[in-house]
């Protein structure tokens, strides 16, 4: 199924960030970014993916368990707003998730393949929505979106977390400046 790009009425200013860097295909653009993100990732080491480049960064396991909570969140809020839920939903402290998701006690192939079997949820749900499920509306966080928003917004924030990957973690680790 195709599904078009939300219009800005459909979602939250700040899911626009992530949803304007969706290009093509939907579909085709988490297939091609989830495959990247596990080519960049597979020369890491378990020691490496556990250093973080900063005090206030997070580990390459923490990037990948903090892709996995929000995809689920994500799509939590999809799945209520595609079944015709009203209710309003509640924001989320992503920085009280990660800590408490306590990643870097896993292996980084444990918290990869965590990954994976959200994002094969994800795929098998929204492959199930109707044209019209996914243009029903809620409120998260105070504000409306669309359950096909959601959908764009988890492509485009894997894509941004792939680029900080690639930008900033994965350069030091090649540099030898984290071990």
């Amino acid at each position: 199924m195709k599904v078009t790009q939300p219009l800005p009425d459909e979602y939250a200013g700040f899911l626009g960030n992530y949803i304007n860097r969706v290009h093509g295909d939907v579909f085709a653009f988490m297939d091609a970014n989830h495959a990247a993100l596990h080519t960049a990732l597979v020369n890491v080491s378990d020691e490496q993916a556990s250093v973080r480049p900063a005090p206030d960064e997070w580990s390459i396991k923490e990037v990948i368990g903090h892709l996995s909570d929000t995809e689920r969140i994500f799509a939590y809020r999809a799945l209520r707003f595609a079944r015709n839920d009203a209710t309003p939903l509640p924001g989320f402290d992503q920085d009280a998730y990660v800590p408490a998701g306590d990643f870097n006690a896993h292996s980084l192939s444990d918290v990869l393949r965590a990954f994976d079997i959200v994002r094969a949820a994800t795929l098998s749900f929204f492959a199930t929505c109707s044209s019209e499920a996914l243009l029903r509306r809620g409120t998260a966080s105070n504000n409306t979106a669309s359950a096909r928003a959601f959908l764009y917004a988890i492509a485009g924030h894997e894509d941004h977390h792939l680029e900080s990957l690639r930008d900033v973690y994965l350069k030091q680790v090649t540099h030898g400046t984290s071990s």
